[in-house]
């Protein structure tokens, strides 16, 4: 019998499915009305869900291994090759990464993701935890369905819980019952969470903080300055950001001042721009612009420029635009972080799209209407309309646009590129037909 490694992909994958099928796991890639292509995506994904499972279940005593339905969505993203994948694990199991600069670094490389018609392997979900927990995952994907199977937080199990046995439930339920009782009754979900706050493991802290983004009130500083002083620096930055949304926040000083060096006044045009500064890559110092800005106030940007906020808009150019923009949405000030998208280039409108549309969950529908108007003459500029670009309109409304946009939409010269083209191809079926 010979001792030779198998070198042979097809072969391993077989065995592996084989031993799943055993192990009572509904197989589908023997279904001969499959394609190659979805019979080899079918075998990809349930090898990955399957180890995901096993190795959750040994981190995690409250996770089980019955088996699940394997109904994998349909998506139809080519699976990233074998090069791309190795740069992609290394970049999104990167835990020391956090904050804005990151944020926005996850959601371009989801953005380009997307145009590639590329979506993560199967197998590397686990590794690059981090960068899907940052960038999210969209509803349709594959990776979404992966995530929702391995912790599924279903509203009968966060009913049940109450304020005697919430410490009992998982992360992701403790989670879910904090950001629900804080829509009910912020107050009493901070004097409860106080309680407990400090037995918790300093990650899970950063969670609950997080929570305090919903019904944020002025009675929640106290907590939240206490919070500065956590002998965990996460927790601390956690808090640091939302007492950042507090003009005149006394812990976002630093941040503000550092935020104020990196802007000048353009001498020709007296807008105020992102300065150039010297042996810094202007990349890099827009990074940090964009870092900065989301972790102080509006206000107290407006009253270091000795401008009025309401005005701040007119006073910049479009350097300053999506910065600007992070802030007011995340100050909660909507007609404003739209004022400032009026700044901003159509082509870098279209190019961050998700990520403005994201901005705007908490937006009033009037403002979301706006925005769509917006991205609406931004991407019909493109060369292209991508899928991405109207699925972003559509959640972002969630509805039909507006008579106008729609027409706007479907007079655009991309739009009747696409109908040309399948005008085309369908007189030559006609021809052939004919023939």
């Amino acid at each position: 019998m010979s001792s030779e490694p198998v070198d042979d992909i097809d072969v391993f994958e077989k065995a592996l499915l084989l031993g799943l099928s055993k192990g009572g796991h509904n197989i589908a890639s023997n279904n001969n009305d499959l394609s190659d292509s979805e019979r080899r995506q079918i075998t990809l994904n349930t090898i990955g869900l399957t180890a995901s499972r096993v190795n959750l279940a040994n981190t995690n005593v409250k996770t089980d291994l019955d088996t699940v339905p394997l109904s994998f969505p349909v998506d139809h993203r080519q699976i990233m090759a074998e090069p791309l994948r190795l740069l992609f694990v290394r970049f999104g199991s990167d835990k020391g990464r956090q904050g804005a600069a990151w944020e926005v670094f996850c959601e371009d490389v989801k953005q380009q993701l997307f145009k590639s018609n590329i979506r993560p392997h199967p197998f590397d979900l686990d590794r690059v935890n981090d960068y899907l927990t940052c960038a999210g995952t969209d509803k349709g994907t594959y990776e979404h369905w992966h995530a929702q199977v391995l912790s599924p937080e279903s509203d009968s199990q966060q009913e049940n819980l109450s304020w005697d046995d919430w410490e009992l439930a998982t992360q992701n339920e403790q989670i879910a019952f904090l950001a629900s009782e804080r829509k009910k009754d912020a107050t009493l979900a901070r004097d409860k969470l106080r309680q407990d706050f400090a037995r918790a493991p300093a990650a899970r802290r950063v969670k609950y903080i997080e929570t305090f983004a919903i019904g944020l009130t002025i009675e929640d500083q106290d907590f939240l300055k206490l919070c500065l002083k956590d002998r965990s620096g996460k927790v601390a930055d956690a808090a640091k950001n939302l007492l950042a949304k507090f003009p005149g926040a006394e812990s976002a000083k630093e941040d503000l001042q550092s935020l104020l060096d990196k802007i000048e006044k353009g001498k020709l045009n007296r807008k105020y721009a992102i300065k150039k500064i010297r042996k810094e890559k202007a990349s890099t110092t827009r990074l940090a612009v964009i870092s900065l800005a989301e972790r102080v106030h509006l206000k107290d940007i407006a009253d270091g420029l000795s401008v009025p906020v309401e005005d701040l808009p007119k006073t910049i150019d479009s350097s300053l635009a999506r910065p600007f923009a992070r802030c007011a949405a995340f100050s909660d000030q909507y007609d404003l972080f739209l004022k400032f998208l009026t700044r901003e280039k159509e082509s870098e409108l279209a190019s961050n799209i998700i990520e403005l549309g994201a901005l705007a969950a908490e937006a009033n529908e009037s403002q979301k209407q706006s925005l769509a108007e917006m991205l609406t003459n931004a991407i019909t500029k493109e060369e292209r309309i991508e899928a991405y670009h109207l699925q972003t309109l559509y959640e972002l409304i969630q509805g039909p646009l507006k008579s106008r946009n729609a027409k706007k939409l479907l007079k655009s010269k991309p739009v009747k590129k696409v109908v040309k083209h399948i005008s085309s191809l369908q007189k030559g079926e006609n021809s052939v037909g004919a023939a």
